[in-house]
C-alpha cells in the first residue's frame, strides 16, 4: 500500500466515526402497521424514489455550479433536458427563475446577475481560509456538515429516453427473495436488517445533516416504501458503524444481529467495501469476511433472504484504490451463488457511470465518500428495483 493510500485509509476510518452514532439512532424502528385492508397497495412508488432510468423525468437532481479559472460558472446534468420543470435551492425552500441560467445541451451556465448559488473557484480549490466546518483532505474541500450541500441546486427536468443511454440498470431479482416477498404479500409483517459502514448507517442524508426535505437514510426509506406498498409492518434495524471494514463486520456480526428482536431478520442488506477499498483490502480477504457475515446471519435465520451491495466509489479525485474497490462486486456475485436466496446490487458500476457525467461535488455531501440526497435516493431506487422490480 502506498503512503498516500495508507494516509487516505486512516483518514477515512477516523472521519467516519460519526457513523457509529448514526447507526445507533437507526436501530429498532418500524415502518407501518398491520392493517385491515386485504388488498395490496399497487399505487405508484413515492416520487422521490421513482427510477429515472425507466421514465422520462429526473426529480431534484443535485448540481454544483462551479466557477472555473476563467470565471465562467457551469454545472452538468445527467441528461440533456427537453424541459426544465424547476430549479430550487438545496433544501427546496427557494425556486429560482429560469432567467438565472442558460442551457447548452446538458450544461447549465449561470448568467450574470443570477441569484443561483455556486461554488467559487478559490473555495473549491482550498485557496482561501476555510471556516464553518469546512476543511480539506488531499487538496479536496471536505466537511461533514452542510457547507457543501448548501451550495447545490436541485433541478427537475424531462428528457428523451430514446436519445439517452443509461447502462447501469438493476435487474429485477424478486423471484430469488422468496421468503421476504411472501411475508410482504401475505401481510405478515417482516424485519429488515442493514449491516455495513457509514454509508449504510446513513451518512449524509438530509435527515442526518438536519435540513429540508429531511429524507430518511436509504435503509429506512426502503422499509418505508415496502411498508406503504404492502400495508404491513416492516421493522427496520441497522447494525452499521462508520469506519468499519468487512473485517470489523465479520468480527461483530454475532452481536449486531441481536439488534433484531423477537424474530430473526427476513431480509438482510449487507453493504461493506468503502473502507476496504480505501485500505486496499484484497478481494479474497473481503470474500472471506463477507462469508463469515453471511454464515452467521443464516445461522441465526436460515430462511433470511440477503442482498449484497457493492459500494459506490469515492470521489474520483481521491486516492482510493478504485480497481480493488470495483473487484468486490465479483466476490458478492460468488457469495450470492454459494448461499442461494441471495442477490447483488452493483452500486460500484452505478456510481462509476454517474462520475462519467457528474462531479464529486454533485453527488457527495462531504465531497469524499458520503452520498448526498440524490445519491441516497439512487440507492433506494436500485434496491427497490432489485427487490420488487421497476417502479
Amino acid at each position: 500500500m502506498s503512503k498516500k493510500t495508507m494516509k487516505f485509509a486512516a483518514f477515512i476510518s477516523g472521519m467516519l466515526v460519526l457513523g457509529a452514532c448514526l447507526a445507533g439512532c437507526a436501530n429498532g424502528t418500524d415502518s407501518g402497521t398491520n392493517g385491515g385492508n386485504p388488498t395490496v397497495d399497487e399505487s405508484t412508488r413515492d416520487a422521490n424514489y421513482r427510477s429515472f432510468w425507466t421514465s422520462d423525468t429526473i426529480r431534484n437532481e443535485t448540481v454544483m455550479l462551479e466557477e472555473g479559472m476563467d470565471g465562467k460558472i457551469t454545472g452538468k446534468l445527467l441528461f440533456t433536458p427537453t424541459d426544465i420543470v424547476s430549479v430550487k435551492n438545496f433544501d427546496l425552500t427557494i425556486q429560482y427563475p429560469m432567467s438565472g441560467f442558460m442551457l447548452n445541451g446538458n450544461e447549465l451556465i449561470r448568467t450574470e446577475g443570477s441569484t443561483l448559488p455556486y461554488m467559487p473557484y478559490a473555495l473549491a480549490n482550498c485557496q482561501v481560509p476555510l471556516g464553518d466546518g469546512l476543511s480539506q483532505y488531499d487538496g479536496l474541500l471536505f466537511t461533514e456538515g452542510q457547507g457543501i450541500v448548501s451550495k447545490l441546486i436541485l433541478v427537475t427536468y424531462t428528457y428523451n429516453p430514446s436519445a439517452e443511454e443509461w447502462k447501469s440498470v438493476p435487474q429485477d431479482k424478486s423471484a430469488e427473495l422468496v421468503h421476504f416477498r411472501q411475508k410482504l404479500q401475505n401481510r405478515e409483517g417482516a424485519n429488515l436488517f442493514v449491516y455495513g459502514d457509514s454509508i449504510a448507517a446513513g451518512c449524509s442524508a438530509s435527515s442526518v445533516l438536519n435540513y429540508n426535505p429531511r429524507l430518511p437514510v436509504w435503509g429506512q426509506a426502503v422499509a418505508n416504501e415496502l411498508s406503504a406498498k404492502y400495508r404491513t409492518r416492516v421493522g427496520y434495524y441497522n447494525g452499521s458503524v462508520g469506519g468499519w471494514t468487512s473485517a470489523d463486520g465479520a468480527l461483530n456480526i454475532a452481536q449486531k444481529i441481536q439488534t433484531v428482536p423477537e424474530s430473526a431478520p427476513d431480509l438482510a442488506i449487507v453493504a461493506f467495501g468503502m473502507n476496504d477499498g480505501s485500505g486496499s483490502v484484497p478481494a479474497d480477504t473481503y470474500y472471506t469476511n463477507l462469508k463469515t457475515i453471511l454464515t452467521e446471519i443464516r445461522n441465526r435465520a436460515p430462511a433470511c433472504d440477503i442482498v449484497l451491495i457493492s459500494t459506490i466509489h469515492a470521489n474520483p479525485l481521491c486516492s482510493q484504490n478504485k480497481e480493488i474497490t470495483a473487484s468486490y462486486h465479483a466476490e458478492n456475485e460468488r457469495l450470492a451463488a454459494e448461499f442461494g436466496n441471495c442477490v447483488t446490487v452493483n452500486m460500484s458500476s452505478f456510481s462509476q457511470e454517474l462520475y462519467e457525467r457528474k462531479t464529486g461535488f454533485d453527488l457527495l455531501a462531504n465531497n469524499i465518500n458520503h452520498p448526498n440526497d440524490f445519491l441516497v435516493r439512487c440507492y433506494v431506487m436500485n434496491l427497490l428495483d432489485t427487490i420488487e422490480g421497476n417502479g
